[in-house]
């Protein structure tokens, strides 16, 4: 039985019987789709609670951090830009977070910051100064103030975010 609210399907409710072969009653199916209705709309407010409670969650990132940049003296600055990128890291579910500043002396790309999960390996090492040309498209969109999703990191090309002199 389909699990929908409004036109969105959220899963379905699903009996199995093994070994017997069952048929219900029009009227248990009946009574079964408004239990699923009921069902869907509990899961459908479940979803709805968790994009507030994400979206509060984000907001309290996001004045956390405001408020902790507004008086921070400059000598602190850089443990406190590592500390934000790990708060980010672990409130978005990342893996890495960093930050690149461009140079657009040299048209290059720097790895200044960045922050890793438990067990996953630093790459800022082997992100210093990465040549525009190997990474133009990301330059344009930034630029044009568009972000750069990447779904697989993995399956970037080879000569995208190496290492100058690598």
């Amino acid at each position: 039985m389909p699990l929908a609210t409004g036109d969105k399907v959220l899963g379905y409710l699903g009996f199995d019987s093994v070994g017997i072969k069952r048929s219900y009653p029009e009227a248990m199916v009946s009574n079964l789709k408004v239990i699923a209705n009921v069902l869907a709309d509990v899961i459908h407010k479940q979803q709805i609670e968790e994009a507030i409670r994400h979206l509060s969650d984000l907001q309290d990132l996001l004045s956390k951090m405001a408020t902790h940049y507004i008086s921070m003296p400059t000598h602190k600055l850089e443990e406190s830009i590592d500390s934000s990128l790990a708060d980010m890291g672990r409130f978005t579910k990342a893996d890495r977070v960093y930050i690149f500043e461009y140079d657009h002396d040299n048209k290059i790309s720097i790895n200044t910051h960045e922050w890793n999960a438990e067990g996953i390996s630093p790459q800022i090492e082997n992100l210093q100064a990465v040549p525009w040309a190997d990474m133009q498209h990301w330059v344009d969109q930034h630029s044009d103030g568009h972000y750069v999703y990447v779904e697989d990191v993995s399956l970037l090309p080879k000569r995208q975010f190496r290492a100058q002199n690598t």
